[in-house]
């Protein structure tokens, strides 16, 4: 399965009028407090940060082991995996170390992609 992007011709959206049939089908969330990154104190927001040659997998089968996952993204992204560990003993999550940012940005591209 591929990820197709096809951008839309229209370059902003326009609100509907107030005498519409169904005004709810397109609504304007920007001053929604419900954002999780608007307040600065969130705790939401202290978990941004740039981005790094090590990637945090999970959601794996229990099945697979740390080998599993090194193959998937030597063969499947052809990037090179310098280690992959496991998360505290947690089944399902992986550390896995790039040896660069730009093939950890690659890896996940082609990885997520192809099994999208």
């Amino acid at each position: 399965i591929r990820l197709h992007v096809s951008f839309s011709n229209y370059t902003s959206i326009s609100m509907p009028s107030e005498n519409i049939e169904n005004p709810y089908l397109t609504r304007d969330y920007s001053n929604s407090p419900l954002k999780r990154y608007k307040r600065l104190g969130s705790k939401n927001y202290r978990h941004i940060y740039p981005p790094t040659n090590v990637l945090h997998v999970s959601n794996i089968s229990h099945d697979m082991t740390i080998n599993d996952v090194k193959d998937l993204f030597t063969k499947v992204a052809r990037v090179a995996v310098e280690k992959v560990e496991n998360l505290r003993d947690i089944k399902g999550q992986v550390f896995v170390v790039m040896k660069s940012l730009t093939e950890a940005i690659y890896g996940i591209m082609v990885c997520v992609i192809d099994f999208l």
